[in-house]
């Protein structure tokens, strides 16, 4: 799966009719986001539901199961991609602290040539306030990709990807200050 797909617009909808897929079989559902896992290399959905304590893990499985081919989505979302939790749950709990806290810093964008002349960009994300580490980057392959990853994803005003994007076309690079993300969605989105 292309990186660049992760957490697309796709993906959003698919979101959304799992929600209202549970929400239809009387699903009750604590918390629903994306967990992106580097090993797999593809978004897999958390869904914490009170149902893993009350009538096990199983049965909550079975019921989310059922839920999605009642809705008629089981093939957009397949089982491996989902997992079903406890609210309880210390991952559970640690997502839901990593979606409130915020840092804010700086998006940095260098625009690569491939081999073949076509503009490949590496995207990164520089907290201001980090303890240090690694800087992961996201690429994404085209300018199209650039502006919607930059636009939907991230949430840059207009203003400020229009700027960006001038920058970028005239030296290469480009950077967009004051971008506040919370840890949570900048782990989903690749940049931490």
């Amino acid at each position: 799966m292309d990186k660049t797909a992760l957490v697309g617009m796709q993906d959003r909808q698919i979101e959304g009719l799992v929600l209202n897929a549970l929400r239809g079989a009387n699903v009750p559902v604590t918390m629903l986001d994306w967990e992106y896992s580097p090993e797999l290399n593809e978004l897999q959905l958390v869904i914490a539901t009170s149902l893993f304590d009350s009538v096990g893990p199983h049965e909550a499985n079975a019921r989310v199961l059922e839920a999605l081919q009642h809705a008629g989505i089981y093939q957009q979302m397949p089982i491996r991609r989902i997992f079903i939790k406890s609210p309880q749950d210390p991952t559970v709990k640690a997502l839901q602290d990593e979606m409130k806290l915020k840092a804010e810093g700086s998006i940095h964008i260098i625009a690569n040539r491939t081999v073949h002349g076509v503009d490949v960009y590496s995207i990164f994300f520089t907290p201001y306030a980090s303890p240090g580490g690694v800087v992961r980057s996201r690429v994404v392959t085209d300018t199209k990709q650039l502006i919607e990853f930059l636009g939907r994803q991230l949430e840059i005003s207009s203003h400020h990807l229009a700027s960006a994007m001038l920058q970028l076309h005239a030296e290469r690079n480009a950077i967009i200050s004051h971008v506040q993300l919370t840890l949570r969605k900048a782990r989903r989105l690749g940049l931490a």
